[in-house]
């Protein structure tokens, strides 16, 4: 009976260290996955921050050229960020070329934008070419 009871015990403790196995798996598993979900996150963050860097050179673009419809370049600085704009005047159109970038200390993101205008501020096209 004692031989029994040592087996009981064996198998016992064999089904404990299973199951511990199992719920550390799991526990890994949804902590990586929590992991790479906040890193996709933070991605999608600064690629949207880079593309609103990007628009406000546009922004500003226009503004320069309503003041005066020449060609202009120029940049414009933020705080983790940049964007690089260039508006060529052509008769009564104006292409603008925008790239934004968001910087973090590792990395770059960069989104650009190509629009062309009209003399009355009228939008002839508008594109996001992938980066």
């Amino acid at each position: 009976m004692a031989k029994t009871s040592k087996n009981l015990g064996f198998v016992a403790l064999f089904f404990i260290l299973i199951i511990s196995a199992v719920i550390l798996a799991v526990a890994v598993s949804v902590s990586l996955s929590g992991a790479s979900e906040l890193l996709a996150g933070f991605t999608s963050n600064k690629s949207l921050q880079a593309f609103n860097y990007s628009e406000a050179c546009v922004d500003e673009a226009a503004y320069q050229l309503k003041q005066d419809w020449v060609s202009v370049s120029s940049t414009l600085s933020f705080g983790r960020g940049y964007c690089i704009m260039e508006a060529v005047v052509n008769g009564s159109e104006a292409t603008i070329n925008s790239s934004g970038t968001a910087e973090t200390q590792t990395e770059s993101f960069t989104r650009i934008i190509q629009s062309v205008i009209d003399s009355n501020f009228n939008i002839l096209s508008w594109e996001e070419p992938s980066s």
